[in-house]
């Protein structure tokens, strides 16, 4: 498994969505974060169920995130 440790913006809209088989929420989103040359890195995030409904409900676009 691979263990990673992100922090900067949320760049794009979270919003939850329902899996084909309609038994799973999931939502998927950019983050914008840093490099060690400052130049900005975008890395797509994805989160299923609870932790999906949260993140909707807790964050919008350009809030400041932390994801381990």
């Amino acid at each position: 498994m691979l263990d990673v440790h992100a922090y900067g913006r949320v760049s794009t809209p979270i919003r939850v969505k329902t899996s084909k088989d309609k038994k799973k929420l999931y939502t998927s989103f950019l983050l914008a974060s840093h490099d060690k040359k400052k130049e900005t890195v975008f890395i797509r995030c994805v989160a299923f169920d609870g932790l999906a409904t949260r993140l909707n409900s807790s964050f919008s676009v350009g809030d400041r995130i932390i994801l381990y």
